[in-house]
């Protein structure tokens, strides 16, 4: 079986190694040009593969789309079939439910904060659907965004702040989106501060001590 990754640059991927602690078979990373992407999917010798930005709405038109994949308007994994065809699904709704049930979380009819970069900012969605976008259709939930195009982990606590400030506690859960506007920015996952040495008093000896500073 051979698997692997389309995408444009996928310097920053660890689905290899992902892939590789789930079993033997060959995972690789295939780099593409727009050009070039037509050719591969048409005569690429792969059994299966994901593919990621920007190539998620351009390959549709080379598969027979799921369901979900069609409902979304976008395709981040395609088999081949024994046929040769290739069938194009989308994992991200299902991993996100999964994800929920796992928990143990209801949020259907919740008032749901959506944080995170482009994938979630509002004005995009006046040209098109994506994602978050589906979720009030497929999981019942009414969101509240305030995702920014751009933003990184660093621009999380500012959005939250700002949802606290106009919605108090009216939101019953919390849906962060962020990716790759992080590693573009050389962002660790998660880190919304910055680490400084500083002077403090500490019992009455004064030291200098790292402290995070939002």
């Amino acid at each position: 079986m051979k698997t692997g990754l389309l995408g444009r640059k996928l310097g920053h991927s660890y689905s290899p190694q992902i892939h590789r602690e789930f079993g033997s078979y060959s995972y690789g990373l295939f780099e593409k040009e727009p050009e070039e992407v037509a050719d591969f999917l048409k005569k690429g010798e792969f059994t299966a593969i994901n593919v990621t930005y920007p190539y998620k709405k351009a390959v549709m038109p080379y598969c027979k789309l799921s369901p979900v994949a069609e409902k979304i308007g976008a395709v981040n994994t395609i088999v081949r079939k024994p046929d040769g065809s290739l069938l194009g699904h989308n994992t991200d709704y299902f991993g996100f439910q999964t994800m929920l049930f796992a928990s143990g979380l209801s949020v259907t009819g919740k008032k749901v904060l959506v944080l995170g970069d482009s994938i979630t900012d509002a004005a995009l969605h006046k040209r098109w659907k994506n994602y978050w976008a589906y979720l009030p259709e497929m999981m019942g939930i009414v969101p509240e965004v305030y995702g920014k195009n751009g933003h990184q982990w660093t621009g999380i606590l500012k959005q939250a702040q700002k949802a606290k400030a106009e919605k108090g506690d009216e939101i019953d859960a919390v849906f962060i989106f962020a990716g790759t506007n992080d590693f573009n920015g050389n962002v660790p996952l998660g880190q919304w501060y910055e680490v400084k040495d500083v002077e403090v008093n500490r019992n009455g000896k004064m030291m200098t001590l790292p402290r995070r500073h939002l």
